[in-house]
């Protein structure tokens, strides 16, 4: 076959039974047919093949090849000012006042790189020089008070070695074959709790009402810490379902302090009507069934409100383990139990969190429905709150104890009952 090197617009004039006629009828100097066969294509050619049977090679001009990169480029623009999205913001431009106004509407707002060269940064608080990392968790959590290790969790299956090793086995470096999410709470011991702040990366975040007085924040009694390992070579880790968090206090910052986590977030009905007004069409075009996708890497903080997003997290396979920690927080006259203070002072004596696998509703439950009896109760722990529950247990016409629901309960929420006068108050987790 003859091979002929063509202009795009010789191709056109070539159609319309010009080729050959000597002159491109935009300029160019080439005709159908006038370049040797043989010769080498142009740069971003293209392979055709003619009416005729010939193989061509069309080369786009280059101010064709310019307009369509610009195309290109403004539809791409287009897309990612319109699609749904979480906020980033970058730390050293956010200041209290930008915060808070991001924040208030949206519930979520991802800082990437919040702290440079994690997991080694220097702590922002004074304390003994130390800096907490994932190597360092096997000897703090067997430092802790017996009742601050009893709050030992695991989150998702894993395999059986992780489920038969103690806590302190699995935290342990040398453990890194072992597949499996855990999680903890720092609340009732206070030292440790001292030694926590001084030594994480980031003790607070300083966006309180003053930039410059961060214990307008108050926060709840607990650091949870959150340890998983998925070694490479396999698939995803799953978290827990997508669920949310019957809790009262106005979010939850995470902070990753080595490995990766990746979040799944939907907001619930509540939050895409908040949402609706908003002169952001990356906002305002959320619907419930809007999924977002958000990895945390080393140094990254997380901040949202797990009330009002539907949410699941996945630890994608690595080397290093996924290792996080969060604080609970309540902004200026939220009512909360607890005290002011983005430094040491935040325990209350009067509240506690409990750190339990529970159970949740995996579809929407109309109330007065029978949840389970006593005959065919999972082996979880049900979560107790004094202002949020959802259910109780009662009685049945055959004398069954049985866990009744009290109020329509959304799929994913957390099922919980009333906490009696003599037991510590439980937002849930």
């Amino acid at each position: 076959a003859t091979v002929s090197v063509l202009n795009w617009c010789c191709v056109r004039a070539a159609r319309h039974g010009r080729a050959g006629e000597g002159a491109c009828p935009l300029g160019h100097a080439m005709m159908c047919g006038k370049r040797a066969a043989g010769d080498a294509p142009a740069e971003g050619a293209k392979r055709r093949k003619g009416g005729d049977g010939e193989v061509v090679v069309v080369a786009a001009p280059q101010h064709m090849l310019r307009k369509v990169a610009a195309v290109r480029q403004r539809v791409t623009a287009w897309h990612r000012a319109t699609r749904p999205q979480l906020p980033a913001l970058k730390e050293a431009e956010t200041d209290a006042a930008r915060f808070r106004r991001v924040f208030d509407l949206v519930k979520c707002v991802h800082f990437p790189g919040y702290v440079a060269g994690a997991p080694t940064a220097a702590p922002a608080s004074q304390g003994s020089g130390e800096v907490m990392t994932w190597q360092s968790l096997e000897g703090f959590f067997a430092a802790l008070s017996p009742e601050d290790r009893a709050s030992w969790c695991i989150e998702t299956e894993g395999d059986a070695v992780t489920r038969a090793a103690a806590p302190g086995a699995f935290l342990a470096p040398e453990h890194a074959a072992s597949r499996g999410y855990c999680s903890f709470l720092i609340q009732h011991d206070k030292d440790a709790m001292f030694r926590a702040l001084s030594q994480v990366p980031v003790p607070h975040l300083p966006y309180g009402e003053d930039a410059d007085d961060a214990r307008s924040w108050r926060y709840g009694p607990s650091i949870w810490v959150f340890f998983g390992r998925n070694p490479e070579g396999g698939a995803v880790l799953e978290g827990r379902g997508e669920h949310t968090d019957s809790v009262s206090h106005d979010g939850t910052w995470h902070y990753q302090l080595s490995g990766t986590k990746i979040w799944y977030l939907r907001p619930t009905g509540a939050l895409v009507k908040a949402l609706q007004g908003s002169s952001d069409p990356r906002l305002a075009q959320m619907t419930e069934a809007t999924r977002l996708k958000v990895v945390c890497r080393e140094g990254d903080v997380l901040v949202v409100n797990t009330r009002l997003w539907w949410h699941r997290t996945v630890i994608p396979p690595q080397a290093t383990p996924s290792v996080s920690y969060a604080r609970d927080f309540f902004f200026p006259g939220t009512a909360a139990g607890g005290e002011g203070g983005g430094g040491d002072d935040v325990l209350n004596a009067g509240v506690s969190m409990q750190n339990v696998e529970g159970l949740y509703a995996t579809q929407d439950i109309d109330a007065a429905t029978v949840l389970f009896t006593e005959a065919d109760m999972p082996d979880k722990e049900l979560h107790r709150s004094k202002t949020d529950a959802n259910c109780e247990v009662v009685e049945l016409e055959d004398g069954l104890q049985a866990v009744v629901s009290t109020r329509p309960i959304e799929a994913g929420e957390f099922f919980c009952v009333p906490e009696s006068d003599d037991e510590d108050d439980s937002d849930g987790a």
